[in-house]
């Protein structure tokens, strides 16, 4: 049994080493993968606290070891959240869930350097709780962007991911609830994660690393399009049903819908307005649309007096406040600033 924990336990030492390694290489300028490089280094520091005692690091490099892997259960939820979703920026949510989510394992690395801090108890329920809150999250986050998704390769990974957490913590729960030996958890833990990493390497590998965190090379949409013959019948018919139909303004408007009034194939229309157009969500091409229809009526002299929930009901928006947060994204300035700036 040792001599299995010890081979899984510095095989995926070894890999997720080699993965920081390339990730720092030849990723680093992509924010996603600094959340994944911070990630990786304290999922190897918590590898080798949690390793057999006649394995474990000496003093002080224990302790060391114990901080390093303080953020890991924060980090992993920053990183699935950067690559998923395209407008992810930290705030004091994001920061606040850090801060709740180190206390927690900051408690549990005290102890293991012999200093008990109080609340056991609430510590042990708390981590178990928060932990299910930040996977079922990444699961959400995963699941409900998956239609708004014109990344189709990120569109596969979000597939992959809910299979992944949820066949993880299947086996970490099936070995609890068994009562298995904490070795026999730890052989689980990292024969499930040797074949992930594996994977990572290969695809960092072999794919460029703009594709891999889902980047483009600017965060506007293209400007000169590179339209194919095939995709000029679409991207004709796509515009007239964008600016003279102006089916923008129907709230209830999706991809599958707008694919049927295009008269395209779905996965078609994705490619045109993500690949040709530079548009990584159907959400951002349609509040590309819908904000400047709204900047017209807001610069109207004649429309002064028209509430500024109207225009963005008339714009396509089911709500103001999404309203307010897309134009202030998109502008850098909120609906009411740019009526009295104009």
């Amino acid at each position: 049994m040792l001599l299995v924990d010890v081979l899984l336990r510095f095989a995926s030492l070894t890999i997720t080493a080699l993965l920081v390694i390339l990730l720092v290489r030849d990723a680093w300028k992509f924010t996603p993968a600094r959340y994944a490089v911070a990630f990786f280094i304290t999922s190897m520091a918590y590898s080798l606290t949690s390793a057999p005692e006649m394995l474990r690091l000496p003093s002080p490099l224990y302790e060391a070891a114990l901080l390093v892997a303080v953020p890991s259960m924060g980090l992993v939820w920053w990183m699935a959240r950067s690559i998923l979703e395209d407008d992810f920026k930290l705030g004091p949510l994001e920061w606040g869930v850090m801060a709740v989510a180190s206390a927690f394992k900051l408690g549990w690395a005290l102890q293991d350097m012999g200093i008990t801090p109080p609340a056991h108890s609430f510590r042990y329920i708390g981590t178990y709780v928060l932990s299910f809150l930040l996977y079922g999250h990444i699961l959400w986050v995963a699941l409900s962007g998956f239609r708004n998704d014109l990344v189709e390769a990120r569109r596969g990974i979000r597939v992959w991911l809910v299979l992944v957490v949820a066949l993880s913590g299947a086996a970490t729960t099936i070995v609890e609830l068994l009562g298995f030996s904490n070795a026999t958890e730890s052989i689980v833990n990292h024969a499930a994660s040797l074949p992930i990493m594996l994977w990572a390497i290969l695809w960092l590998t072999k794919l460029q690393t703009e594709k891999v965190f889902y980047q483009l090379a600017g965060d506007e949409p293209t400007s000169e399009l590179n339209i194919q013959p095939k995709e000029a019948p679409t991207y004709r018919r796509l515009i007239e049903v964008m600016e003279t139909e102006m089916a923008y303004k129907d709230y209830r408007l999706t991809i599958q819908s707008l694919a049927k009034r295009v008269e395209a194939p779905e996965h078609q229309l994705r490619a045109l307005i993500n690949r040709t157009m530079g548009y990584r969500n159907f959400s951002a091409f349609l509040n590309r649309y819908r904000i400047n229809f709204a900047k017209s009526l807001l610069a109207d002299p004649e429309q002064i007096r028209l509430p500024i929930l109207t225009i963005a009901m008339d714009s396509g928006f089911q709500t103001l406040s999404t309203f307010n947060r897309a134009f202030k994204a998109m502008e850098g300035e909120t609906p009411s600033m740019f009526r009295a700036r104009v």
